[in-house]
């Protein structure tokens, strides 16, 4: 049985952070996703794992028991190519529930 998770945090990289081609070489595929997340969750030992990647960003939001060996983890299994930040605690929760709040029309084909 693993250690509760204890925190969460966000590591990822935006339109701000990384040029067009950094971010196309730093996306998410479809088909990448379910090896992705199971690395992170059975090499990188995150407890919990989501992975958002759209054209303008990509995040990985994790939990995990020890914060400041996750954000290392999480920064070196994104390369660290794209620089980017990082957002812990009850941010993150934030930042997920707004980033689900804008997809949220894409999801039901609504269009803007």
């Amino acid at each position: 049985m693993s250690a509760p998770a204890g925190h969460i945090v966000v590591v990822g990289f935006n339109h701000r952070s990384a040029a067009v081609s950094v971010r196309e070489r730093m996306a998410f595929r479809t088909d990448d996703l379910p090896d992705a997340l199971a690395q992170l969750r059975n090499e990188l030992g995150m407890q919990e794992a989501a992975i958002l990647s759209t054209c303008n960003r990509g995040e990985i939001y994790a939990a995990a028991a020890q914060l400041e060996e996750a954000i290392g983890k999480l920064r070196r299994f994104l390369g660290e190519r794209g620089g980017g930040g990082t957002v812990r605690g009850a941010a993150s929760l934030l930042r997920l529930g707004r980033a689900a709040e804008r997809a949220a029309p894409l999801l039901r084909g609504e269009r803007a």
